[in-house]
C-alpha cells in the first residue's frame, strides 16, 4: 500500500489494520500519524527489532524542542518502551509490572499525575512519581 493511502486508511479506517511492517522513512510517517490519533507523541512506544540489534524508543520522532526545559514532556511513550524492551529481554514479569503500572497512573482519574498533553495538570515528574508509587 502507498504510504499517503496508508496515513489516510489509517484516520479513516484504523480497525483494517493489526501489525505493519515498513520500511524506517514511512515508518516514521505512519507512527506520527498514529501518535496523533493516539494523543501525541509521547503517549505511543516504539521499537525497531532487526536481526541483531533491537531499538527502544518513543514510537512518534516529532521534535518537541519547545517543550525543553519545561518539565511538561510527557513520559509515558518512553516508559512503555522500556516495558517493551523488557518483553523482549525475556524479563516478562518487570515488564508487566512497569505496564500495569502505566496503565493504572492513567485509569486512576487523577489530573493531577498526568501531563497537559493528554488533559492533566501534572509535569514529566508527577507522572513518574505516580509511576513510581504504583510499582513499590
Amino acid at each position: 500500500m502507498i504510504v499517503d493511502n496508508t496515513c489516510m486508511q489509517l484516520v479513516s479506517k484504523p480497525d483494517q489494520f493489526d501489525v505493519m511492517v515498513a520500511p524506517n522513512l514511512y515508518g516514521n510517517l505512519v507512527a506520527n500519524v498514529v501518535a496523533g490519533l493516539c494523543g501525541g507523541n509521547g503517549i505511543v512506544p516504539g521499537g525497531n527489532i532487526g536481526r541483531d540489534y533491537a531499538v527502544f524508543e518513543q514510537g512518534a520522532r516529532a521534535v518537541s524542542s519547545e517543550l525543553a526545559g519545561q518539565s511538561v514532556a510527557n513520559p509515558t511513550a518512553m516508559t512503555l518502551s522500556t516495558s517493551m524492551m523488557l518483553r523482549h529481554l525475556g524479563l516478562h514479569s518487570f515488564s508487566d509490572r512497569l505496564e500495569a503500572a502505566v496503565l493504572d497512573v492513567y485509569s486512576s482519574g487523577d489530573l493531577s499525575a498526568l501531563t497537559p498533553d493528554v488533559g492533566g495538570t501534572g509535569n514529566t515528574q508527577s507522572v513518574a512519581a505516580a509511576i513510581i508509587n504504583r510499582l513499590e
